[in-house]
């Protein structure tokens, strides 16, 4: 089933990312941990959510909708990173390829994300790209990683595919797995970043979107300022 969208109150703005938001991934059994999620990270993810779409609105040429992870399939495992995805329905954001940020205990993500759910959208976006083709589409100031799981089990920085961008296609191409580009940022920059870590999501955004244009009719878009 898929996230519902989580609508932020007027008065809600994005201050960040503290270090409270991060801890909730230490704390131990499902019921505690997803009680301190719901109060200290989906509430900034619901605001960062929220802050975003008009830039995505405008890039896309169309209305965004943001969707704040629930783990609604959880039932005993507590989950040990949490987001917020936007998309071009309101019905929900797996079905498309489409953009995340979240965290986890130790970082901050910015992802580009194609999971299961996304049928052939997943596997016609991965036969595009060429290791030298995704360093080209995505030159810029931060390391991007490419995971063949969505899970994020396993991640190569986009330079080091070469080596066995069969291995990894062969993964990522699973029934039951998803891929994603990510940027990845340590916990201690980005709360010391506050609210300004928002411009940086858009840029780390600006960094994947080639990648992402590549599911458009004319590979038209981009994050103009």
């Amino acid at each position: 089933m898929p996230a519902a969208p989580v609508a932020a109150r007027p008065t809600d703005r994005f201050r960040g990312l503290p270090a409270a938001a991060f801890d909730v991934f230490q704390v131990a059994g499902f019921d505690a941990r997803m009680a301190a999620l719901r109060r200290e990270a989906s509430p900034r993810l619901t605001a960062l959510g929220q802050e975003l779409l008009p830039a995505l609105s405008r890039r896309w040429g169309m209305p965004a909708y943001a969707h704040v992870a629930r783990h609604l399939r959880r039932r005993v495992n507590p989950p040990e990173d949490t987001w917020v995805a936007w998309s071009r329905s309101a019905r929900g954001y797996k079905a498309e390829v489409h953009f995340e940020v979240g965290l986890s205990g130790t970082s901050a993500f910015v992802r580009l994300a194609a999971l299961p759910e996304s049928g052939p959208a997943k596997l016609a976006l991965l036969n595009q790209l060429t290791p030298e083709r995704l360093m080209v589409l995505t030159a810029g100031t931060q390391p991007v990683l490419f995971t063949p799981d969505h899970h994020g089990l396993e991640q190569v920085p986009v330079g080091e595919l070469t080596a066995d961008w069969t291995h990894w296609v062969r993964q990522a191409s699973r029934a039951q797995h998803g891929w994603a580009l990510v940027v990845d940022t340590p916990r201690a920059a980005v709360v010391r970043r506050r609210g300004a870590w928002a411009e940086d999501v858009l840029t780390a955004m600006d960094q994947l979107w080639p990648v992402w244009a590549l599911t458009r009719p004319h590979g038209q878009g981009g994050f103009a300022p």
